[in-house]
C-alpha cells in the first residue's frame, strides 16, 4: 500500500510539473524580487565584477569583490541570497578557484546571477567562468544544500585527470539552472555532468555544447521532481555507443520531465540521445532529434531505436506521456 501511495504522489507531481513547465518558457529577470535598489544598488545583494576587488566588502554595487568564493562567504555571513555578477570573464586566481573546485557552493540559499552590465541595472550577457584549461576535481561543486540558483552564467575551457566528474551537483534540494552555457569542457574518463541524489530541479534553457568526455555528457541518478526544459545538447564528443543523456542503473529517477528541448550528436561519433534505464513515472514530450547526427536516438534499458514513432509511444518509452517528439534539420 505504501508503495501505491508513493507512486500515485510521484504521478500527481510529474503531471504539475508537465503543466508547468511543458510549455517554452520565457527566462525572467532573477534579481526582480529585490526589495527596492538604492545608489549603491539593490539590497540584500553582494556584487562581483572582473575588475573588482576583494579587499572590498562587496554590498555596495560601486565596490564589487572580484571572487566568487568571496561573495559566497559574505553573502552567507549577512544572510543575503543574492549575488550580481558582472558580464565578463573569470578565471582561475582571478575570480575563480584555481583548485581543488573552480566554484563551490556548499552553503544554502545561494543565487548566482550571472551577465550584468557595469551598473547592475540589466543582465545583457553571459558571466563566464573560463578554467583556462585548468585541471579540476570538479570546475563546479554544489552539494548538500538546499535554494540554489545559477543564472545567465558560461562554463568554458576547464578540464580533469578523469577521477571526478567535471561539474559535480549532489544532494541539492531546489536548485534552478537558466540560461547557462557548458562549453569546450574535457572530462576524459569521467562524465561532464553528474547529478545525484537532488531534489526539485529545473534546467532551463541551457546549452551544453562541444565538450568532450570519453563518458556521459550529462548523468543523472537518484533524482525526483526534475525537469530539463527548452535546453540544448548538442555537438558534444563521446566515445561511440554511449549516450549524451544517461539515467544510471540505481538509485531511480523519479517525475521527470525532459520537454522541448534540442538533442544531438556529432557527425561522425555514435552519440545515444538517452538512456532512461531506471526512470519512473517520466514525460518525454515536444523534443527535437537533430537528423544523422545520433546513433540513435532513444534506449530504454538495452533496447534502443532510431524510428521517431517508437520515441513517442508509451509503450516504447515506458513514460507517463510520450509525444510530439520529432526528427529536425539544425
Amino acid at each position: 500500500m505504501k508503495k501505491r501511495v508513493i507512486f500515485m504522489f510521484s504521478a500527481v507531481i510529474a503531471a504539475s510539473l508537465m503543466l508547468s513547465f511543458c510549455a517554452p518558457a520565457t527566462t525572467t529577470d532573477p534579481g526582480t524580487t529585490n526589495p527596492p535598489a538604492t545608489d549603491f544598488g539593490p539590497k540584500f545583494t553582494v556584487f562581483v565584477s572582473a575588475a573588482g576587488s576583494d579587499a572590498n566588502f562587496g554590498t555596495n554595487k560601486n565596490a564589487p569583490v572580484r571572487s566568487i568564493s568571496n561573495a559566497i562567504a559574505t553573502a552567507s555571513a549577512l544572510g543575503f541570497t543574492n549575488i550580481y555578477i558582472a558580464a565578463g570573464t573569470y578565471t582561475p586566481g582571478n575570480g575563480i578557484n584555481s583548485a581543488p573546485y573552480g566554484v563551490e557552493i556548499a552553503v544554502n540559499n545561494i543565487h548566482l546571477i550571472g551577465g550584468w552590465n557595469e551598473t547592475y541595472t540589466a543582465i545583457s550577457g553571459y558571466s563566464t567562468f573560463d578554467g583556462n584549461g585548468q585541471n579540476y576535481n570538479h570546475s563546479l561543486y554544489i552539494h548538500d544544500v538546499k535554494n540554489i540558483l545559477l543564472s545567465s552564467i558560461a562554463f568554458q575551457n576547464s578540464t580533469n585527470d578523469g577521477s571526478f566528474p567535471l561539474i559535480n551537483i549532489t544532494k541539492v534540494y531546489g536548485l534552478n539552472i537558466i540560461n547557462c552555457l557548458y562549453t569546450n569542457n574535457i572530462s576524459p574518463y569521467n562524465d561532464i555532468i553528474d547529478m545525484f541524489y537532488n531534489t526539485n530541479v529545473v534546467l532551463d534553457h541551457i546549452n551544453i555544447i562541444g565538450n568532450t568526455s570519453q563518458s556521459f555528457i550529462l548523468s543523472i541518478s537518484g533524482s525526483s521532481n526534475f525537469v530539463i526544459l527548452s535546453s540544448m545538447v548538442y555537438y558534444n564528443n563521446t566515445d561511440p555507443g554511449l549516450p549524451l543523456i544517461t539515467f544510471a542503473s540505481s538509485p531511480y529517477t523519479r517525475a521527470l520531465v525532459i520537454s522541448n528541448n534540442i538533442f544531438g550528436g556529432k557527425p561522425g561519433f555514435s552519440d545515444a540521445i538517452a538512456v532512461l534505464s531506471w526512470v519512473s513515472n517520466h514525460i518525454f514530450v515536444n523534443n527535437s532529434f537533430v537528423s544523422g547526427s545520433l546513433g540513435y536516438l532513444y534506449r530504454y534499458r538495452t533496447i534502443s531505436t532510431n524510428d521517431i514513432n517508437a520515441v513517442n509511444d508509451t509503450a516504447y518509452t515506458k513514460a507517463t506521456i510520450s509525444s510530439g517528439n520529432k526528427i529536425t534539420n539544425f
